[in-house]
């Protein structure tokens, strides 16, 4: 019905594909403390017991469902693949990598991207944000890209951003870069941008070592 806003209307499909698309919450009594920009519990390796998976699976789930919950499939497969691609350059597992923060007091627990305690603007804190309870369908995709049985169409890409949020935090005080002048710094680390197919470069874009 064209009577509603964009906004009711987008909202609506997100509420949409939470309750029929992602199905359940695989982890329960999931606490994210927003004062410390951490999750209290349950730790990560509380979580994989309860879900029945291996620490890499549930972080990379909970990196899915933070970063791009409520995102077509596609979006969430290809930024499984940009974690996986950067842990793989690191020498490490992937839990390490999203697990690992500048703050050690973030050190370890599931956590925002954004290092929250310690103001606006905020830093990067780690790789990714890992802050929100993973569904089924988010353990499912980390299952497969992790496996290997779904393609990396990001060319070996190593990171991801959404100019979109970018450029909303920035223009809220929150972030000391917009959606350009992040791309400015990546490229001036010798990155540059891919954009894989059925993916809105405004909403997802990812970055590969030229």
């Amino acid at each position: 019905m064209l009577i509603l806003g964009g906004f009711f209307t987008t909202e609506i499909g997100r509420l949409f594909r939470q309750v029929f698309s992602r199905g359940s919450k695989v982890v329960s009594g999931w606490h994210y403390n927003s004062d410390t920009g951490t999750v209290d519990s349950p730790s990560p390796q509380q979580a994989a017991n309860e879900a029945g998976v291996n620490v890499d699976t549930i972080c990379l789930a909970a990196m899915l469902s933070s970063e791009h919950g409520n995102d077509p499939q596609t979006y969430k497969e290809q930024i499984a693949f940009a974690c996986i691609n950067e842990a793989r350059a690191r020498g490490m597992s992937v839990s390490k990598l999203l697990l690992a923060a500048k703050d050690s007091r973030h050190s370890g627990k599931f956590g925002a991207q954004a290092n929250i305690e310690n103001g606006e603007p905020y830093s990067s804190d780690r790789y990714a944000s890992t802050k929100s309870v993973p569904y089924e369908d988010d353990m499912s995709i980390a299952s497969l890209a992790l496996s290997g049985l779904i393609d990396d169409y990001t060319e070996g890409a190593r990171q991801f951003d959404s100019p979109k949020a970018q450029d909303t935090l920035y223009a809220k005080g929150k972030y000391s870069l917009d959606a350009d002048g992040l791309a400015a710094k990546r490229e001036s680390e010798g990155k540059v941008e891919v954009n894989p197919p059925d993916i809105n470069p405004r909403v997802l874009r990812f970055w590969k070592v030229a």
